[in-house]
């Protein structure tokens, strides 16, 4: 699960209200490409192997969602740092709070996670809307080029090899110091944290090897789907896979990449690395079937306690005042 970052209209909920017909149009779509990629699989997958698979599985499974909560819950602790009012700190489990209930919000389609995200960072710890904008535009920025330089090792080297990790290594340097231009303006404009500017290109080199991890783990939960599923597949299609699977929940109009993620993911799994047939459709969509399965399920222990936190937090905050 990667959180969902941003997209034009997301933006717009925060400087005006958004065009709810637009919203909600998306969310008919992906519940409809959802139901039809749950559809295929069901009839057409073979779900054999499920029925004797090991629960030990399904618990790494539902522990590896749980990992990319906290990866997500990192990324973003990381990201405000900058930004911060001194203070008025964002501790790492109200982002891992934030992380896992505005995740089973935005389930619902009107994206009140993430609008309510930005509320409670500006009321509760004084980082400005501004802030949070631009801290959205440079996460988008900095995972869309992370997703393009692994994508791009993993077409040139055919998988994941020692020359690929240098290289990439040595991209990561590079994108890091250009994310230091790109970012330093704004930390001296609306910054207050506790990360000088000076220190920038080590906090964001630090994010992407972070970053890469967090679809590393979503690539673990593709193997262990296609594993109970008896299909399983190997890192390269499963961080290929991954890449996929998340840029989508960053950019796709309907919260979470739903529907849209599954079809995606299904074709990328049937054609496999470089196109090369590996199975087929209604298998491929078995294994989004039951990563997103898992991930649901997760979120819904994770999510109301998550909640009920930050209404705790709040509520601490406010009396302190």
């Amino acid at each position: 699960m990667s959180d969902p970052i941003l997209h034009p209209e997301q933006v717009d909920d925060v400087v005006r209200p958004a065009r709810g017909w637009k919203r909600a149009a998306a969310y008919i779509v992906g519940l409809g490409l959802l139901a039809a990629s749950v559809y295929l699989a069901v009839n057409k997958a073979d779900w054999s192997h499920l029925r004797q698979a090991d629960r030990s599985d399904i618990a790494l499974l539902c522990a590896l969602v749980v990992a990319n909560v906290l990866t997500n819950a990192l990324l973003f602790w990381l990201a405000t740092k900058p930004f911060e009012v001194p203070g008025q700190p964002v501790k790492l489990r109200e982002w891992l709070a934030m992380v896992a209930g505005t995740a089973l919000l935005n389930y619902a389609g009107a994206k009140a996670g993430l609008i309510g995200r930005i509320a409670y960072l500006k009321k509760y710890h004084g980082i400005s809307y501004r802030a949070n904008v631009f801290t959205l535009v440079a996460l988008a920025a900095g995972t869309a080029s992370i997703y393009i330089l692994i994508a791009a090792i993993l077409l040139w080297r055919d998988g994941v090899d020692t020359t690929g990790l240098t290289l990439g290594t040595l991209a990561l340097v590079v994108l890091s110091l250009v994310g230091w231009l790109f970012i330093k303006p704004a930390v001296g404009r609306f910054g207050a944290g506790q990360i000088a500017r000076r220190d920038l290109p080590v906090w964001i080199f630090v994010w992407s090897i972070l970053r890469i991890v967090d679809a590393v783990v979503y690539a673990g939960r593709l193997m262990i789907a296609s594993h109970v599923l008896g299909k399983p597949i190997d890192l390269e299609l499963a961080l290929t896979a991954a890449v996929v699977c998340n840029f989508v929940v960053m950019a796709a109009p309907v919260p979470g990449g739903l529907g849209i993620r599954e079809w995606l993911g299904a074709a990328i799994v049937k054609w496999g690395f470089k196109g090369a047939v590996v199975m087929d459709l209604a298998q491929g969509a078995g294994i989004l079937v039951v990563d997103r399965v898992a991930e649901v399920v997760t979120l819904l222990a994770l999510g109301p306690l998550a909640l009920l936190y930050l209404h705790y937090r709040a509520n601490k905050i406010d009396n302190n005042r």
